[in-house]
């Protein structure tokens, strides 16, 4: 397991992506920002990087176009975000590209079987039953006046984005690919 401050740095970091995206379904700039001058700074002060970070110049270059080169083609496409799209970059500059690869196989996998629930759920009749089902129990935890004008906050802020929030699942898979050797 790796452990020093970097590793913690990176674990608050995908966390707060994490928190960000499933809450809100999107990744702030500042939250971009602040992972990437993270980073940054540890390679300007010339800190030294465990197994899966980049610790040259060229290893974070490389990253982040590794991502771009696999991700901008599908916001192109509108296939994804774009907070998707820089977080993933982010993570390229972070990462060594063997937990990069295994970042987007496993968010990738954890996103499609997030589509593949979620399809069943609107469209087949067995998510209807779910709905109905679950129908009673959301209406006694939206009860308290303090969570209904938290899930007025969070509607507002989302402002009616639906989706699947992509870079919570790459950001999981991050941590995974770091935290599992």
């Amino acid at each position: 397991m790796v452990n020093s401050s970097q590793a913690l740095a990176f674990l608050v970091f995908c966390t707060l992506v994490i928190g960000s995206d499933l809450l809100f379904r999107r990744v702030f700039n500042w939250l971009i920002l602040a992972g990437l001058l993270l980073k940054l700074g540890w390679l300007v002060l010339g800190g030294t990087a465990q197994e899966g970070f980049t610790s040259q110049w060229t290893s974070a270059g490389m990253g982040v176009l590794l991502a771009l080169l696999f991700l901008v083609p599908l916001y192109v496409f509108r296939a994804m975000g774009a907070g998707d799209v820089k977080f993933f970059a982010v993570l390229g500059f972070w990462l060594e590209p063997t937990p990069l690869l295994v970042a987007w196989l496993l968010g990738s996998g954890m996103a499609g079987l997030h589509a593949v629930v979620s399809m069943v759920h609107r469209n087949h009749p067995l998510g209807t039953w779910a709905a109905l089902q679950l129908a009673g129990v959301q209406e006694r935890i939206n009860s308290p006046g303090v969570v209904q004008r938290m899930a007025s906050w969070v509607a507002g802020v989302r402002a009616g984005r639906v989706g699947i929030p992509y870079a919570a699942y790459l950001a999981l898979g991050a941590i995974w690919a770091l935290y599992s050797t």
